[in-house]
């Protein structure tokens, strides 16, 4: 009840709660990694304080760190410092990272030993640097050597039986995550320590961790909810458990050695899962809380993570990144229901206590339940805005009362249900295809169904403004003919004629984006040629 008194007081930044959960778990796991590896509260703390005392309050950093004691720590010295982080993805190009520094202006980077290939290539390109090195190793003292006209600092773990933190407002920045912008340059968003402790407080009043608890991390860094399972873990006493990048299709075999107790993934993870027969029934009997989001999560999909997971809640949640991780929870209770799910996938659910949702019409007009709208979204997890973007600003994040109070145009089309809230696509996913307005998650649905696998999506050909030649139907497996005369029998029985792809093609392995997502415009690229 502690933790829930300190996140409801209108003071709290990610900071205090933090500092309250080093001093109280100091000897307590608080990080668990493949390798056997683990890492006291206490431990944790002494480094992330060291590179507190490196950066400046109200500064942004860069962390260039990968599933490793320098990116926690790095995280939790900018939170404790009153400093944004900015975490930079080491699977994009350094120039993408280049790009991001300079326009979040960040006044240094850290980097750990694990990516001290990617801090190689940006030193090429880069201008001069100021480096800060929690956990160095010796291709960082070689890159040092060879690099001396960067500022290069390497920290040590300064020691402390007491952690405190600066003090600043909860309006302070926490973070700035970049994603993909639509002019093909990433956009950063701007989030408060206010945004994601009414998320944190949100969170816990449906969830409860602690001591003892098992919390897997999946998810990059520089994914938004990365943040949910580093801050859901931590500020509780629980332990954040490492999955190994090349297992993050695969985890089944650390899900086992962990013994986790809440799991946390997009519902890719599962999908793939299923192919590799790794979702057998009470195959997972230690979790009792499951989170999925960041897409839509297939009936189908949730039914067999279910049933591989029999002791677990099973929770699909949604939100944009501009709402801070997520704002909406359905909490799967029957699967008969399912049956009505529209698009075969679970709704969005009921919005968080303190979040506001309204479903608007093109002409900004509240519409009927049950009809589709544009979803907006309001209340204390709207972001700060995205940096350097004026004129973005004034288009997402807008007020629709006198109040002052922003809400933010998500993009995304619903339907308010006896579900809650419907997930129904993407407004930019809205195609025109021969004279009609389709949705393509409709066609992914009729496809998914006919090919009995949720690795398979609709891709449009010829898309020029919004505006299709045609569709195909991609799925994941080896080429067959009896197959792909299945899916577009299927596809005619249950699709108007115009939706129905023209062709089915099969690979050998989707393509996904470094969310971990399906990549359909990868596969439009793929597929669409002259």
């Amino acid at each position: 009840m502690e933790l829930h008194r300190i996140l409801n007081q209108p003071d709290t930044t990610l900071a205090t709660v933090m500092t309250q959960a080093f001093n109280a778990h100091a000897e307590q796991t608080a990080l668990m990694f493949a390798d056997g590896n683990v890492v006291s509260y206490q431990s944790l703390a002494n480094l992330a304080y060291s590179v507190a005392t490196g950066i400046d309050t109200g500064a942004r950093i860069g962390i260039l760190a990968s599933r490793s004691i320098s990116a926690y720590s790095s995280i939790l010295g900018a939170v404790l410092k009153g400093a944004s982080y900015v975490p930079l993805n080491p699977r994009v190009p350094a120039s993408r990272m280049a790009y991001i520094l300079d326009q979040a202006d960040c006044k240094a980077i850290v980097v750990g030993e694990e990516c001290a290939e990617n801090l190689e290539a940006l030193l090429q390109i880069a201008g001069t640097l100021n480096i800060l090195c929690p956990d160095p190793g010796p291709e960082l003292e070689r890159l040092k050597s060879q690099h001396p006209l960067h500022n290069w600092r390497f920290l040590g773990s300064k020691q402390s039986t007491k952690i405190e933190s600066c003090a600043f407002p909860p309006s302070q920045e926490a973070y700035v995550l970049f994603t993909s912008g639509t002019t093909g340059a990433p956009k950063g968003i701007m989030i408060s320590h206010s945004n994601v402790v009414a998320y944190l407080a949100n969170i816990f009043r449906s969830y409860e961790i602690g001591p003892g608890d098992r919390v897997s991390q999946i998810f990059d860094i520089s994914f938004d909810v990365s943040v949910h399972d580093i801050f859901f873990a931590l500020v509780a006493g629980a332990t954040l458990c490492i999955i190994p990048e090349d297992a993050v299709l695969a985890p089944a075999k650390y899900i086992r050695q962990y013994q986790l107790t809440a799991w946390h993934s997009v519902p890719s993870v599962p999908m793939f899962m299923d192919k590799f027969r790794m979702l057998n029934p009470d195959a997972f009997p230690s979790i009792r809380l499951s989170f999925f989001a960041g897409e839509a999560l297939p009936a189908r999909t949730a039914m067999l993570w279910r049933q591989a997971t029999p002791n677990s809640k099973l929770v699909s949640m949604y939100g944009p990144t501009e709402t801070t991780i997520v704002m909406t929870e359905f909490p799967w209770r029957d699967d008969s229901d399912a049956e009505q799910f529209e698009n075969g996938i679970a709704p969005l659910g009921q919005p968080f206590v303190d979040a506001k949702c309204r479903v608007l019409d093109p002409q900004g007009k509240s519409v009927l339940d049950g009809e589709a709208g544009e979803l907006y979204i309001g209340g204390p997890q709207v972001a700060l805005g995205y940096i350097n973007n004026a004129k973005l600003n004034r288009e997402k994040f807008v007020e629709l009362d006198d109040d002052g109070a922003k809400w933010f145009r998500s993009g995304d089309l619903v339907k308010k249900t006896k579900f809650g809230y419907e997930f129904l696509g993407r407004i930019d996913d809205q195609i025109q295809l021969r004279g009609f307005r389709v949705e393509l998650v409709e066609i992914d649905r009729a496809i998914r169904a006919a090919a009995n696998n949720d690795l398979a999506v609709a891709v449009p050909l010829g898309l020029n403004s919004g505006r299709a030649e045609n569709v195909i139907a991609v799925v994941e497996g080896e080429n067959n003919k009896e197959l792909r005369r299945a899916i577009l029998a299927y596809c005619k029985e249950a699709l108007p004629d115009y939706m129905v792809p023209g062709k089915v093609k099969f690979v050998e392995k989707m393509p996904l984006n470094i969310n971990g997502k399906i990549d359909r415009k990868a596969l439009m690229q793929l597929f669409d040629v002259a």
